[in-house]
């Protein structure tokens, strides 16, 4: 080989070289990360508590609430006689401080083994959710989206649906939904209007935010539900018993 081959070799080399480097660090980089199973822990009032990764499982849950059912339905004589008045089904505020402090001091089996902990849907089920039930957008008036309700049902054979209720009147008495075959409903959700109309001197709106007496006597033994409340902002978990959990709309679509 010539003294020109050799010296025009190396220099091909000295271009190719760092070329091939820069389609290997490109072509590492265009690889999909490695999947991640955070198991997402939060207090009874939606707030983060702590995070634990890499547990095999992606998941979050909730500490019970302590809200009673006046807390959450009002504790007004007109309130009580509420014909559709749910009731709560929580716990006291020491146990839930201390199933807060066993997941702060990262004792997450013993948190779960108290019971007091609500695991909520799939991130991507609650988002797909909220993208239909914000379609009330929360600031009530007469406008015929903020005065009917939504409502995503998932059936015993995973075929999903989503309704959309009548236009009403909080004046007239509350919105509502048929649902279809409830017997075969293995996951509900549904959202509370936040229409209000003005009559004289006199403001109506929809009422209960949280579950219904209706919505919770209609749930089976075992299966839990989810009512948006779109004038109070707030999303409330409930079973049978009554409401076990209550946090704000943007956490329950953001973790």
């Amino acid at each position: 080989m010539s003294r020109f081959q050799t010296a025009l070799s190396r220099a091909l080399l000295v271009l190719l070289v760092p070329l091939l480097l820069r389609q290997e660090v490109a072509q590492a980089n265009s690889l999909p990360a490695p999947p991640t199973s955070d198991t997402i822990y939060l207090d009874r009032f939606g707030k983060l508590l702590r995070r634990n990764s890499d547990t095999g499982a992606t998941v979050t849950f909730i500490v019970r609430t302590t809200k009673k059912t006046e807390d959450l339905y009002g504790d007004r004589q007109q309130d009580k006689e509420n014909a559709e008045r749910g009731m709560s089904h929580p716990i006291s505020r020491e146990e839930a401080e201390k199933t807060e402090n066993l997941i702060k001091a990262g004792k997450f089996e013993e948190a779960l083994k108290t019971g007091n902990l609500v695991e909520l849907r799939p991130l991507s089920e609650r988002q797909r959710d909220g993208r239909l039930m914000l379609k009330d957008n929360g600031r009530g008036g007469e406008k015929s989206h903020n005065n009917r309700e939504y409502a995503i049902v998932i059936y015993q054979d995973d075929n999903r649906v989503e309704m959309i209720g009548t236009v009403s009147n909080p004046h007239d008495g509350g919105a509502d939904i048929n649902v279809p075959k409830w017997q075969k409903v293995r996951r509900y959700s549904h959202s509370h209007a936040s229409g209000i109309v003005q009559i004289g001197d006199s403001t109506w709106q929809f009422s209960p935010q949280a579950p219904s007496l209706t919505d919770i006597t209609a749930a089976a033994e075992g299966q839990s539900c989810i009512v948006f409340g779109r004038d109070s902002n707030l999303v409330y978990i409930y079973d049978s018993s009554g409401v076990i959990a209550v946090m704000p709309t943007k956490v329950y679509l953001k973790f």
